[in-house]
């Protein structure tokens, strides 16, 4: 019983600490600029598409981002 408190009131404090919310961020950011710098790189290595059609394709992603945030 007493480690279960322990382990909640940790929970707790690791939720509510400011460097935990900057990684959280840093690692989501990270992420999107991963995503929208190599994905029409790796549209253009894997086919055929002239370079509008790269970037219609690298729009699909953003664009049901979009619709899903509206929906919801």
């Amino acid at each position: 019983m007493l480690r279960e408190q322990h382990s909640i009131k940790r929970l707790s404090e690791a939720l509510f600490s400011p460097k935990v919310w900057l990684l959280s961020y840093f690692c989501i950011v990270i992420g999107m600029y991963g995503i929208a710098l190599w994905l029409p790189q790796i549209i253009k290595d894997i086919s055929e598409f002239s370079e509008i059609g790269i970037g219609v394709v690298s729009a699909i992603p953003y664009l049901l981002a979009a619709l899903v945030m509206t929906i919801v």
